[in-house]
């Protein structure tokens, strides 16, 4: 005690310097509990921790998918729709080309009926109903049109004009069953009636009959009119020669006549006109 009380400032810096050691060493040491406190949750929720972002990352890339799906989708509807206007166009520039190359056949036609008055017209309706028996043109009285005038094709015979407007006329072609048209065989000459047929006009055939019981028909055989009857010029084609049948008990020949003509492809055509 006599040391303390003779050295007080001694005394006093070594309990100083003791204090603050020991205040130091229990700051560092609850810094450190802290830290391992610390360490310990982030051990422990690491796995937490890991799964989240886990789980977040696979939200966010499963709508990112979908969205890559929507954007595909999108592409593919607007590649479709440029894919059927494309073809849309090209439908178009076939059915021009072809209504070209018809107008064309049709215009060299009226050129080669020499001094012959024959006026061109467009088909404006069909009677699908009626399995092409009729059908309406856009010419009438007004552009010289007149009933009971051949109505033909480059390819052959369509019928006769039945009705007539001001612009407009109805055709009745050589398939209607209420039809007659004199015809001959080009190979011999010989005459045959060409009518039309309700059974045979669903496809699109007609009936030959009035051939002579010792006549030389074959199936082939081509068909052209007559020109007898005021309606039909002599001399336009009306089709082949399909099936030929010989009744041996009554001594009749009958045959099926393939018209020339496909009627459900008949877009213009070319009337005869009044100098007929």
């Amino acid at each position: 005690m006599r040391f303390i009380r003779e050295n007080k400032i001694v005394t006093g810096i070594v309990i100083a310097t003791i204090v603050l050691l020991t205040v130091l060493a229990l700051t560092g040491g609850q810094k450190a509990k802290a830290n391992w406190g610390i360490d310990g949750v982030h051990i422990v929720l690491r796995p937490f921790e890991q799964a989240w972002t886990a789980t977040v990352n696979g939200v966010g890339g499963f709508f990112a998918h979908f969205q890559d799906v929507k954007k595909l989708e999108d592409e593919n509807a607007a590649l479709t729709q440029q894919l059927a206007q494309a073809e849309e166009n090209a439908r178009d520039i076939g059915n021009y080309q072809s209504e070209n190359d018809e107008l064309r056949a049709l215009l060299n036609l009226k050129d080669s009926l020499k001094g012959e008055d024959t006026i061109a017209a467009n088909v404006i309706a069909k009677d699908f109903s009626n399995w092409y028996s009729t059908f309406t043109i856009d010419k009438g009285t007004s552009d010289g049109v007149q009933i009971n005038k051949a109505v033909r094709t480059t390819a052959g015979l369509v019928g006769y004009v039945t009705e007539v407007g001001t612009n407009w006329a109805t055709v009745t072609t050589i398939l209607n069953n209420g039809t007659s048209v004199s015809g001959i065989v080009a190979r011999t000459n010989e005459a045959v009636i060409c009518k039309g047929d309700f059974t045979l006009q669903k496809s699109g055939e007609c009936q030959l009959t009035y051939i002579s019981n010792d006549a030389n028909i074959t199936s082939g055989d081509v068909i052209q009119t007559s020109g007898l009857g005021g309606i039909y010029p002599k001399g336009i084609l009306m089709g082949t020669v399909g099936d030929v049948q010989a009744d041996k008990q009554s001594g009749s020949t009958s045959a099926v006549l393939q018209p020339a003509v496909d009627f459900e492809k008949v877009n213009v055509v070319l009337v005869e006109g009044s100098s007929q």
